[in-house]
């Protein structure tokens, strides 16, 4: 699994996990407490198999369940470092950092205070979803997307259903999961007690979460 930036000395060991994707992508990941219940979240959402686009993602996730900064490295099919694109949650505007072939920019958008961020992959698209079901209401989402050597991002509001709590077998192991989604949209995850998606299914079929590990206190 490639990072950003090496695991601190004062990070502890929270899960880790790998989703085997489709057409050859995977994602490997991690979690790591970092004090005060907040987590580091690290993503590699390696296409090198494929010959496809790579994405490196950090995200700081709060004790209360919200991504105060996502950190995102593009690589293209040759591996070379094509976009990057740093989010910032603040209490009301959400600020972005860009840098790709075009130099150097920033934003700063106004947004609500309860707007969170949807990001490409699977674990922190997961992670939002789980957030925005705990609202009980329609919410303000900041959608990023990836898109050939770029990023694009838009303001949505949706509002996340969840069905009943089940029994779940994967290759993660037999627990407790609950089937959620965004209204409109066909895509279930099934989140586990964490918010971690154990298993993804969709119109092109499902994708199941492997090698899982996590710490028992």
């Amino acid at each position: 699994m490639r990072r950003l930036h090496a695991t601190g000395r004062r990070e502890r060991f929270v899960a880790s996990g790998v989703y085997p994707a489709a057409g050859g992508l995977q994602e490997f990941w991690s979690v790591h407490e970092v004090g005060d219940g907040a987590h580091f979240i690290r993503v590699d959402r390696d296409g090198r198999g494929c010959r496809g686009h790579s994405l490196l993602q950090e995200a700081l996730r709060n004790a209360g369940g919200a991504f105060e900064r996502v950190d995102q490295q593009l690589y293209g099919p040759g591996g070379r470092p094509v976009a990057r694109l740093r989010c910032t949650r603040f209490q009301d505007r959400v600020e972005l950092e860009q840098e790709d072939e075009a130099g150097q920019r920033g934003t700063e958008l106004s947004v609500g205070r309860d707007c969170l961020f949807l990001m490409p992959g699977i674990l922190l698209a997961g992670m939002a979803l789980s957030q925005a079901t705990g609202m009980q209401q329609s919410v303000n989402v900041m959608r990023i997307a990836q898109v050939g050597d770029g990023f694009t991002w838009e303001q949505e509001i949706l509002r996340a259903r969840c069905g009943p709590t089940a029994r779940l077998t994967a290759p993660a192991g037999v627990g407790d999961a609950r089937a959620c989604a965004w209204d409109g949209s066909d895509t279930q995850f099934w989140l586990d007690p964490h918010d971690v998606t154990l298993r993804l299914v969709d119109d092109g079929g499902g994708i199941e979460l492997c090698r899982y590990a996590r710490r028992h206190d």
